[in-house]
């Protein structure tokens, strides 16, 4: 999947291929229930908790995802419903970089990318998972998670994050 970028069309984020496909459709709302849609089939994300705050991918009224973090959330631990699991982790130093691992080896990575006063969101597609579709399901569970992250770090809205582009770290 190289040649990836994400885009903002009014409230809508996209994700299209090179060809202008549309890989992902997201709904991001910071408050209530955010979703994307992958090959067709709808994913609702919900958000529990306050200091160790949970997330939950629902498919069909069943969780197929599920992100915990630690107290202050900048660790965290995703799983998936049959039985694999990967990390998440967030660094916020100057520059806030979201990632998402197998153990060591780096399956996407968000970070803000621009110059003072347009910042942009730059994603990174590593070679940990082959599965396409677990990688679009972590693809829309990472964009809500950085936006989530982005814009408790910034002004509170989304409106930074219009243009988005991918990176292949192949």
């Amino acid at each position: 999947m190289k040649n990836l970028k994400w885009m903002k069309v009014d409230n809508v984020y996209l994700l299209t291929s090179s060809d202008s496909e549309v890989l992902i459709k997201l709904h991001f709302d910071l408050i209530n229930v955010s979703s994307f849609e992958v090959n067709g089939e709808s994913y609702f994300v919900k958000r529990k908790g306050f200091w160790n705050q949970r997330l939950s991918i629902l498919h069909k009224d069943e969780e197929v995802v599920s992100v915990s973090h630690n107290f202050w959330g900048s660790k965290g631990l995703v799983r998936f419903g049959e039985g694999t699991s990967y990390q998440s982790h967030f660094k916020y130093k100057n520059i806030l970089t979201l990632y998402l691992k197998d153990q060591e080896s780096e399956i996407l990575r968000y970070s803000v990318g621009g110059e003072p006063g347009k910042q942009f969101a730059e994603i990174s597609i590593g070679i940990a998972i082959v599965d396409a579709d677990k990688l679009l399901i972590m693809a829309g569970l990472g964009m809500i998670m950085f936006l989530n992250i982005f814009n408790e770090f910034n002004s509170g809205d989304d409106d930074g994050l219009i243009m988005l582009s991918v990176a292949s770290t192949s």
